[in-house]
């Protein structure tokens, strides 16, 4: 039997507004920059957007003291088991996540991605097709030139040994 009613949307949609951003943090690829990059990322984000939900994959039960710092910031931890963690188990999960969203809140239409990781290139490119802005952050040392040239805009995150940020764009040009 087909069902003759659609199933109800989530109720913080009935909320949103035209700048609603979701942030997905690869804790793996940021690590370098620590808690300290993380909060400068959300901090750049929420200067233009309503961050409406974030989200931190990673093994959780090995930087516990960390998760409990990112839940306190009011993200939600996505816990990668250690048993599943091969090089894209994290990954994976994170893209199904953006995708699903992104379709079912339409709404949200800015993604902050904090990762260099050039495995998150067909997720950005597909993100942009659906009309979304694509916000990048990752260290300075391990982003992918592909992903940075990818996303709207891209901003280096310090590594705890280093100070100065610089911000990319898709069109190359460069601040600091």
């Amino acid at each position: 039997m087909i069902a003759t009613t659609l199933p109800a949307r989530p109720e913080f949609i009935e909320t949103t507004c035209p700048n609603d951003a979701l942030v997905l943090i690869d804790w793996d690829n940021v690590a370098a920059a620590g808690l300290a990059g993380v909060r400068r990322a959300l901090h750049s984000i929420a200067r233009r957007h309503r961050i409406v939900s974030i989200r931190a994959y990673g093994e959780w039960t090995m930087h516990h003291r960390l998760g409990q710092e990112l839940a306190r910031l009011g993200s939600q931890l996505i816990h990668i088991p250690s048993n599943l963690r091969g090089k894209n188990s994290a990954d994976m999960q994170l893209t199904v996540d953006a995708l699903c969203t992104t379709f079912a809140c339409p709404t949200i239409k800015t993604i902050g991605l904090l990762s260099g990781d050039r495995d998150f290139a067909p997720l950005i490119r597909e993100l942009r097709k659906r009309g979304c802005a694509t916000l990048g952050f990752g260290c300075n040392d391990s982003s992918s030139q592909q992903l940075r040239d990818m996303c709207d805009e891209f901003e280096y995150l310090a590594s705890q040994k280093k100070t100065n940020s610089m911000v990319t764009t898709a069109s190359g040009t460069a601040t600091t």
